[in-house]
């Protein structure tokens, strides 16, 4: 009964008038050409190097159609193929342990690097000392069907540069997206969107900053829109670019050329909660909305208009509100709307009242000026007691305003507030924004009155 090579079925030599050395020597060679077809065998590897040999006129590992390297070798394993002047074409799987690759080599030329886990079809062009190993491709780089990576960890998709020595603005890789570019012109352009991952500076052994950039056309070339930098910024490129919100497009911001963002009709600009935005009325007015008030903190306030408040403004406590026929400054220790609280109001008739103090640094001019002294507003009224003692005591002076003033070199006449304050305390009070005094000259008219009555009233006793 014939015996058979174990993968490719060749018939073997039998025993009879073909026995002894050559049909000894015809089946070997049988199984080595069964061995170069279709043989699949397992090679251990360890340390550093390897060899794999085809040995004349014997069965070796070098003969296998397909190698599986196996073991634990120390670090990246260098496989020489030998004899270095034998052609061969083999499939080589990396099953070695510790995550090394196996680097495939024949003689000084090119090797073939397959990665822990990975499997290539190499061929070596056995030139002696010079030979190569290379990686068998197809001869397409086109893909005519859906494409699928599964792995068990997920899919990986990995487009890596073989430039060594990456700058600025060196593209790493890109996704393209083409139309089918027909014969009869029918695309005018072929690229039509594209992702391109670009370096944005030199890289080195800690950092390789890349942007992606996406690129889109329309009747042109695709360019870039937008981009994503390694710091996690986003960028629109182009002016008018908009960004937009909702199934419908009903919210849209959009970029207007060295002026700004604009928000597109009357929709809100919202914080926090939606009672608190920002938005313009169809008529154009820009409300700014707010659930209980809007603070604004700044050095100054400076409004080129007019400025309509529906409400109070409160200044430093102290609050400001209007009615039809006037507008009060209330008092900000007793607000209310009785006349108690209304520390100031200028009426209809442009009429200014309930003032307690006015300080001024100029000179005030009217045609006239009032005071309260109606009799229901006094109690405990007594007639002024030696009047013209009490002027005796007044020193009247002319004086110079000095630096301290707010006139200045300005020379003029009247009292001293503190020489008056000893006499007529009552008529001297402190000021109410600055450290010193200031004397009520109006109401010396009543001491003044009195004086010359009494003087009239000696007048006419020494005529008698």
């Amino acid at each position: 009964m014939s015996d058979y090579t174990t993968n490719g079925g060749i018939e073997k030599i039998a025993t009879g008038e073909q026995a002894g050395t050559w049909g000894t020597t015809t089946n070997l060679n049988l199984d080595i050409i069964d061995r170069l077809i279709n043989g699949v065998g397992e090679v251990t590897v360890s340390g550093a190097l390897h060899n794999l040999e085809i040995t004349d006129g014997a069965l070796s590992d070098g003969m296998y159609k397909l190698v599986e390297f196996k073991g634990t070798p120390s670090g990246d394993n260098t496989v020489t193929i030998l004899p270095s002047n034998a052609q061969k074409i083999m499939f080589v799987k990396n099953s070695t342990s510790g995550g090394h690759n196996i680097i495939m080599k024949q003689g000084s030329g090119t090797t073939v690097t397959v990665a822990n886990g990975k499997t290539a079809i190499l061929f070596a062009d056995g030139k002696g000392g010079t030979a190569n190993v290379a990686v068998i491709e197809t001869s397409t780089n086109s893909f005519i069907e859906d494409v699928f990576v599964t792995t068990s960890s997920g899919g990986v998709l990995t487009l890596r540069s073989d430039n060594t020595d990456v700058t600025v603005n060196d593209v790493l890789g890109k996704l393209q997206y083409r139309s089918s570019a027909d014969a009869e012109g029918g695309d005018a352009v072929a690229v039509s969107a594209s992702i391109d991952a670009v370096a944005e500076n030199t890289f080195n052994a800690t950092s390789n900053p890349t942007t992606l950039e996406f690129k889109t056309g329309l009747d042109a070339p695709a360019d870039t829109k937008l981009k994503l930098t390694s710091a996690g910024n986003l960028e629109l490129v182009k002016d008018g670019i908009f960004l937009s919100f909702g199934v419908d497009d009903d919210v849209k911001l959009t970029h207007v050329h060295d002026t700004g963002l604009l928000l597109n009709s009357t929709r809100q600009l919202q914080f926090g909660a939606s009672g608190t935005y920002i938005h313009q009325s169809a008529t154009g007015i820009l409300d700014l909305v707010a659930g209980t008030e809007i603070q604004m903190t700044t050095p100054l306030l400076d409004l080129n208009g007019s400025l309509d408040v529906q409400g109070s403004i409160t200044l430093g406590g102290t609050q400001i509100n209007s009615s039809a026929t006037e507008i009060n400054f209330l008092d900000g220790s007793s607000l209310g709307a009785v006349v108690a609280s209304k520390a100031v109001v200028v009426d209809g008739n442009k009429d200014i009242g309930t003032f307690r103090h006015l300080t001024a640094s100029g000179t005030i001019t009217a045609g006239s000026f009032m005071y309260s002294s109606d009799e229901t507003l006094k109690k405990n009224v007594e007639t002024i007691q030696d009047p013209i003692e009490k002027i005796k005591q007044l020193r009247g002076v002319s004086y110079v305003w000095n630096e301290n003033s707010t006139q200045e070199g300005k020379k003029d006449i009247g009292l001293i507030a503190q020489e008056v304050e000893k006499v007529l305390p009552e008529l001297v009070e402190q000021s109410n924004n600055m450290d010193t005094k200031t004397v009520n000259y109006g109401h010396l008219i009543g001491l003044l009155i009195e004086a010359v009555k009494d003087q009239q009233k000696q007048i006419d006793e020494l005529k008698k």
